[in-house]
């Protein structure tokens, strides 16, 4: 990588993000000045790094010393507690495996929002249609990676704000354990929830990112047992590798249900806490539909607050047990698919949380994964895969070996003779 080849890349990353409206700060000093180290560690034959001279993007809420954070808003927040002149931990260990951050991305404003309607910043336009809606929180992410300009981008996910947008722009969204990446220097929304996560354009690539931030040995157990749920069982499990070959339908419906009140209480108490104090001074600063929703969580109290953690704590241990002989589940990315824009109701949010929401409540690793095919409204079809905690491994290798499936089924479907149906 010389400094040569990363302004080329910026300018590709710029007109991608003009194009997509993704790019909230370019960051041309920083990657040029990490391009130049990468460019003499070459020069002095020193080993490359795990990400070396790999260009990515970041989610507008986690923040890099010297540059803008705007977390998608007109909001002046350099005097709130949460805010930092600093790095982030997860840039650090990034830029430390050789990896070059080039820009900033547009998200929901403060993360508020599964849709990414709201940002002071407009709309991003999703790569996959540009009707289409993109998801969110972490919209702008997904768009660069899906629209080929950078290998990796940097989001966070609550509620599904990694594996929404990945469902709906047709790209690999990873959301780890709960806790595995650190989230120093990163602005919260709900901090029992949070999670950073990556957007890739294979699994395989999501696994050397998140090898890079955590001590993480990638692997492929003995067998699994996967568990689906709304998913008629596919013959990407029924064939091939024997450790899919094991499956069960199981029941997600009533932890679903729970989980969502849960969530609900929990992180209207915690933003509120964080948002609350901002809206009441600058209120005028906000995106409307963000400011409703944080005066909507005004209402949840100590009380209500605490016996709903306690009531998360008993949820995670029944879950546990409940799905004791499954090591992965497996459903749908989203209900159906992403919709239009102009089709999202007031009713909408369900459907696009249904299958993310309830492991950031578990604080179970999961991951979305395009497979190659497309719903009637031409919006991407995506699989949902999650594991339990601390099991990274274990739902990035069954992922792989779906990823592997899909693909080697869309190379199978393709003519071998390069005149065919040429006629």
């Amino acid at each position: 990588m010389t400094v040569a080849d990363i302004d080329r890349i910026l300018r590709e990353v710029a007109s991608a993000g003009d194009r997509f409206n993704a790019v909230t700060e370019m960051l041309p000093e920083l990657a040029r000045e990490r391009a130049g180290e990468a460019a003499q560690r070459a020069d002095e034959d020193l080993p490359p790094r795990a990400l070396e001279g790999q260009p990515f993007a970041v989610k507008d809420i986690v923040f890099i010393a010297g540059t803008p954070t705007s977390m998608g808003s007109r909001v002046d927040v350099l005097s709130h507690p949460d805010a930092t002149t600093g790095t982030a931990d997860v840039i650090e260990r990034l830029m430390a495996a050789g990896a070059i951050p080039v820009a900033k991305t547009n998200c929901q404003e403060f993360s508020h929002g599964i849709f990414g309607e709201h940002s002071a910043f407009g709309t991003v336009v999703n790569p996959a249609g540009a009707g289409l809606c993109t998801g969110g929180s972490s919209s702008g992410s997904a768009a660069l990676v899906a629209a080929g300009t950078v290998p990796f981008a940097v989001g966070s996910d609550t509620a599904g704000s990694v594996r929404v947008p990945a469902g709906c722009q047709g790209v690999v969204g990873f959301k780890p354990t709960l806790g595995a990446v650190n989230t120093d220097g990163v602005f919260p929304l709900s901090p029992s929830f949070d999670t950073l996560g990556f957007f890739t354009r294979t699994v395989s690539e999501a696994v050397r990112v998140f090898s890079a931030v955590v001590d993480f040995s990638a692997g492929a157990p003995a067998s699994v047992t996967v568990g689906t749920f709304e998913l008629s069982t596919p013959h990407w499990i029924e064939d091939g590798a024997d450790y899919l070959d094991t499956t069960e339908p199981v029941d997600l419906e009533p932890f679903i249900e729970e989980s969502g009140a849960l969530y609900d209480t929990v992180r209207k108490y915690e933003s509120f806490r964080i948002l609350g104090p901002l809206a009441e001074d600058q209120p005028e600063a906000f995106t409307p539909g963000v400011l409703d929703r944080v005066k909507q969580s005004a209402d949840v109290s100590e009380a209500e607050y605490q016996q709903a953690l306690a009531d998360v704590e008993a949820l995670r241990e029944r879950a546990l047990a409940q799905f004791a002989d499954v090591d992965v589940i497996v459903s749908p990315a989203l209900d159906g698919g992403t919709v239009p824009w102009d089709s999202i109701g007031p009713d909408a949010r369900p459907a696009f949380v249904r299958y993310s929401q309830l492991f950031n409540v578990l604080g179970w690793p999961a991951i979305t994964i395009p497979t190659g095919r497309k719903y009637g409204s031409n919006a991407p079809a995506c699989l949902h895969i999650a594991g339990k905690p601390g099991e990274d491994a274990t739902v990035l290798a069954v992922a792989a070996e779906v990823e592997r499936r899909l693909k080697a089924e869309a190379n199978a479907a393709q003519p071998t003779d390069p005149q065919a149906g040429a006629n």
